[in-house]
């Protein structure tokens, strides 16, 4: 049973000093997951770092460490790693590199919990540290494209999917949290909810849908979100395959129409720039000019 996801930094989840595509959202997911026996999976970094200069002091190794912190708050994916020192395990600190048993040894250690090798897995895009830690015993997967190690994934969109395949047991959780995630991700369908049965998922979700109306006066041209049904087919490898995406019809676009008219003449809306008040929603403008009504509160009361 894997207990911990151990993740490599460089070309797996940062690049040029910015997180890649999908991973912070990813790790978002993947940080919520629950291993095969219900308890809460463990996540950490194991990466290659500076090495300290002799003679090898604490202050020295704290400054080397502190600057590794800052790269992953610069990219934004430091919150996933706290506390620093018991998820994040440098060679700067192990004295060796990857894939060096001892530095997952020691990061099996920092995490604090009782976990063999076999009982982690290792996430980068180092095909030879994947074979190296793979004769070590423990589970791998690859960030990366072309033949080598499987399973492997090539976004991020897809990489909480194949970990929740790796992970097994039988609570569906993992899966529809990954496939939630990656309907958001790749189709920009949200708050998905379903329910799991083989390796088909079915459920609904929000089809942001913009809605072009004169009974909605200034309002006409915001988005709103209306549900559809969905259903994924997973592939033998966890990922997500085939996505059929329900049809928003005009009566369903009708109904959208009349309902925030509603809410227009009932004062129910107001700018996200303005205050709440008795409000119930808000038309929210994204960076793109594009403006979208969300739900805050069920009463105005």
């Amino acid at each position: 049973m894997i207990k911990a996801v151990l993740f490599d930094v460089g070309d797996t989840l940062i690049r040029q000093g910015a997180a890649i595509e999908n991973a912070a959202g990813a790790l978002n997911v993947v940080s919520g997951f629950q291993t095969a026996s219900g308890d809460p999976l463990q996540m950490g970094i194991v990466s290659d770092f500076k090495p300290v200069s002799p003679p090898r002091t604490d202050f020295k190794l704290a400054q080397l460490e502190e600057e590794f912190c800052d790269i992953l708050k610069a990219a934004g994916l430091a919150e996933f790693f706290e506390p620093f020192d018991k998820k994040v395990t440098t060679s700067t600190r192990a004295g060796v590199n990857k894939p060096d048993r001892q530095i997952f040894e020691l990061a099996v250690n920092r995490l604090g919990i009782e976990a063999t090798l076999a009982e982690c897995l290792f996430v980068t895009e180092n095909i030879s540290h994947l074979l190296a830690c793979s004769g070590l015993g423990m589970n791998v997967v690859r960030y990366g494209s072309g033949p080598g190690i499987q399973p492997a994934f090539v976004d991020w969109q897809q990489g909480p999917a194949i970990l929740a395949a790796q992970l097994g047991g039988s609570d569906s959780g993992n899966n529809l949290a990954a496939v939630s995630f990656f309907l958001q991700a790749d189709r920009g369908l949200g708050g998905f909810h379903g329910q799991r049965a083989g390796t088909t998922i079915k459920g609904q979700a929000n089809q942001p849908t913009q809605l072009q109306a004169p009974r909605l006066g200034d309002s006409s041209g915001t988005r709103v979100d209306i549900p559809v049904d969905v259903e994924v087919s997973l592939a033998a490898d966890g990922s997500v395959g085939r996505v059929e995406v329900g049809v928003v019809s005009s009566e369903m676009v009708d109904d959208a129409v009349t309902f925030f008219g509603s809410l227009l003449d009932n004062k129910q809306v107001v700018l996200s720039s303005e205050p709440l008040g008795k409000a119930t929603h808000v038309i929210e403008v994204d960076q793109m000019g594009e403006r979208k009504l969300v739900r805050r509160r069920y009463s105005s009361r």
